[in-house]
């Protein structure tokens, strides 16, 4: 045998190759993941098939992700990394936003993620949101959501948008601008739930109550069955509402009230029956938007708008 192994090297070899790389496989297997089973530590009962678990991968991509979001790096009106492109401006907050949800199911689960490195990492991306014109000019989250000149909703009223002797909606931080105060408060909201400083409350509250008003009243505190536009929702820009942004504030309330003991749920009554009666088309699906007044700005697409407004977007392939 051993005379036909050396006058073989073709065998030889692939048997020292063999036995090289088993040994490098072997050698390099990932180590076992934690038990998932019910362990007791210092005291404390854990089923830890409760928790997901975020693997060296996962923690290692958060790791990059803190480098883009963390003030220790860059200032909140910076964004060196993040590939921004001009004309998806209007859309930089939900990437904010649904990286705050994301993130946010990897603190509520793991109590080992809520130390201070991960909770400046929400924190920080709250700031991000709430990057304001005054401060950081055109790199600012409000300058792209919502003074752009596409947009320009600052000088914005109701019923006339162009009447100053109405309600003025005008501004980024509402009434009439749900699609970023929905996710600002929400991303709060989470916030308090995961790290409970306290810190965010009253500003959470501050629009919780400039939504009752608006779902509630005619703006300026009388009464007013379906609120200021009388479809008991809040617009994104001044002139359309959508039941998928609504649907976000609507859990917020949810939450708050769930966190602080307070009832103010009941104030989407009226929205919610809206979009189950109006807001859906011919076969029962729930229609993209329904226009409260006429679009004054250009980001818009004339060919979706009703022959009477108020009323229903008109979808692209239902005629």
């Amino acid at each position: 045998m051993t005379s036909v192994v050396r006058s073989n090297k073709f065998l030889l070899t692939a048997l020292v190759l063999s036995v090289v790389i088993g040994g490098m496989s072997f050698a390099n297997l990932p180590p076992a993941l934690p038990a998932t089973g019910i362990q007791t530590i210092n005291g404390v009962t854990f089923d830890f098939s409760d928790y997901g678990l975020a693997d060296h991968e996962v923690l290692a991509f958060f790791n990059y992700l803190y480098t883009l979001v963390s003030s220790e790096y860059q200032g909140y009106g910076e964004w060196d990394g993040w590939n921004f492109r001009e004309e998806l401006h209007g859309l930089a907050h939900y990437v904010l936003a649904f990286m705050t949800y994301a993130t946010s199911t990897l603190f509520e689960t793991t109590p080992g993620y809520r130390t201070d490195y991960y909770r400046s990492f929400a924190y920080d991306l709250i700031k991000r949101m709430n990057t304001t014109e005054d401060e950081w000019g055109t790199n600012s989250v409000e300058y792209w959501e919502w003074t752009h000149p596409e947009y320009n909703y600052n000088t914005y009223y109701w019923p006339n948008a162009t009447d100053p002797s109405g309600l003025y909606i005008g501004g980024f931080r509402g009434p009439a601008n749900i699609m970023w105060t929905g996710h600002y408060t929400l991303m709060m909201t989470l916030y308090e739930r995961n790290f409970h400083t306290g810190e965010m409350t009253d500003e959470i509250t501050w629009f919780m109550d400039d939504w009752n008003n608006s779902l509630l009243t005619d703006g300026f505190g009388a009464p007013k069955d379906g609120g200021i536009w009388g479809v008991g929702l809040i617009p994104c820009e001044p002139y359309i509402v959508f039941a998928q942004c609504n649907s976000i504030p609507i859990f917020c309330t949810e939450m708050y009230d769930n966190l602080y003991g307070t009832n103010y749920r009941p104030m989407w009554d009226y929205g919610l029956n809206f979009i189950n009666t109006v807001m859906q088309d011919q076969y029962g699906l729930f229609i993209d938007g329904y226009y409260v007044s006429r679009p004054t700005s250009t980001y818009y697409n004339p060919d979706r708008l009703p022959a009477t407004i108020p009323g229903p977007q008109q979808d692209l392939y239902l005629r």
